[in-house]
């Protein structure tokens, strides 16, 4: 589907530059983009658990570690005319996040949970840009879709009583964006820039997988929250679904060199 919308808007940006004589530039981008990724269920998760092992005496721990930089890679063309237009396609990675629980209640259990969630993406964008000639500032905005594919790996295990499982719980979504911002030249070749790209609808809470637990297979299983009296905290059955919200705000900044 994303090699069919690439072909459209390739063939829109051809039409719009008549001036050039169907002139192009293509190049590629590297580019950068700061903000947390998001792990409310894992603090939820965590406190929920710490809340629990307070009432009942047990010991209990958790930590969470965010990531905040990701990137991508895109390939582009874009017409010569000072309102231009352009397209773009690429491949990109998201922050990670993961979620470690140590659950204490000796003799009978000790166990330690790890969650690990990496995110990549294949943006596709259509974006229109203004540069005057001879001027080394450019303004862009335009507007796409992300192909966000998520994958969490899981393990338990218990090392009083030896149990452990483990699993890998995944999900694709297309979810559409804007963006916009300027673009400063330092030849017609190199350029950087600075921009803001927003993420509309980007909830991913079907994540689902495998599981295996003491070298069985035990089937699918969806990724959940359930509640124990306390709050809710991840289960492989449960209430209400896990999520990661991608939606929102991030600043980007990009590398772009140019070819005739």
């Amino acid at each position: 589907m994303t090699k069919t919308l690439f072909g459209v808007i390739l063939l829109v940006s051809l039409a719009v530059s008549p001036r050039n004589g169907f002139a192009l530039n293509w190049g590629v981008e590297v580019s950068g983009a700061a903000w947390e990724m998001d792990a409310e269920d894992f603090k939820t998760s965590g406190n929920s658990v710490m809340d629990y092992a307070r009432t009942v005496g047990n010991s209990s721990s958790y930590r969470i570690t965010q990531g905040t930089l990701g990137g991508q890679a895109s390939f582009f063309l874009e017409g010569k005319s000072a309102l231009r237009f352009g397209a773009s396609l690429g491949y990109g990675v998201m922050p990670d996040v993961s979620y470690r629980e140590h659950w204490e209640n000796s003799p009978i259990e000790d166990v330690i949970e790890n969650w690990e969630n990496k995110t990549s993406y294949i943006p596709l964008d259509a974006y229109v840009k203004y540069r005057s000639e001879g001027s080394k500032i450019g303004f862009f905005a335009g507007a796409g879709a992300d192909y966000i594919m998520a994958s969490t790996k899981w393990n338990f295990f218990d090392s009083i009583s030896g149990d452990s499982a483990n699993g890998t719980f995944k999900q694709k979504k297309l979810v559409p964006h804007v963006q916009g911002g300027s673009e400063l030249f330092f030849s017609d070749s190199v350029s950087v820039s600075l921009g803001v790209k927003y993420l509309f609808s980007a909830v991913l809470d079907n994540l689902r997988g495998d599981v295996v637990a003491n070298g069985a297979s035990m089937g699918e299983f969806q990724m959940m929250m359930d509640d124990d009296g306390h709050g809710y905290w991840i289960d492989l059955g449960g209430s209400k679904p896990f999520k990661y919200d991608y939606s929102g705000l991030r600043a980007t900044a990009a590398l772009r060199v140019y070819f005739d």
